[in-house]
């Protein structure tokens, strides 16, 4: 394995400029002066100078962007033959960093290619919505500082998520409080 130099630069590529190989840059941006290597460089440049530290690295990186290609690009017709294609591809390359993707990309094979599905509007199928909503109810749990009533919690997530409910107060409404006093509980 490759180990930078703290004063190197490959350190400073990899500390500095890291975010060029882990999420998806413009890198064909105006070159920039660089202090470092003492002239005019642009993200594509740098990205290149990265990928010369390690073979291992580039290998890595193509791998990566294969991959995101694939997810954003295939179609339910053409998902299997490509999806196997580079679930070869990980696995021949047998880089140990990406040992748990492989198990994960072998397990998970079926559902993956399910969600190229597109049934509804040529979409692909995704539970956000159902994600958002719990999130949101778990801030609920957070700002109401423990629930005491769970029916009043109850109604106040479904009248806070619904922005189609619309209510008013009129004499069928009830309240839910809880009631401590002995007379009105006989």
């Amino acid at each position: 394995m490759y180990q930078a130099e703290y004063n190197s630069n490959s350190y400073y590529l990899l500390k500095t400029w890291k975010d060029l190989i882990e999420r998806d840059v413009y890198l064909d941006n105006e070159p920039v002066y660089n202090k470092r290597f003492k002239k005019k460089l642009n993200k594509r440049n740098l990205l290149d100078m990265i990928l010369d530290i390690s073979e291992n690295l580039a290998l890595g990186y193509r791998l990566k962007e294969m991959y995101l290609h694939f997810n954003e690009n295939a179609t339910e017709k053409d998902c299997e033959p490509w999806f196997d294609s580079i679930y070869e591809a990980f696995r021949e390359a047998q880089l140990p960093e990406y040992n748990e993707f492989v198990a994960i990309l072998q397990t998970w094979k079926t559902e993956i290619l399910n969600s190229f599905k597109r049934p509804v509007d040529d979409r692909k199928l995704s539970n956000a919505l159902s994600e958002n909503i719990n999130g949101q109810i778990r801030t609920y749990l957070a700002v109401s500082n423990g629930v005491r009533n769970f029916t009043r919690f109850r109604k106040r997530c479904l009248l806070s998520l619904n922005r189609k409910v619309f209510y008013s107060i009129n004499d069928q409404l009830k309240s839910d409080k809880y009631t401590t006093d002995k007379k009105q509980n006989n």
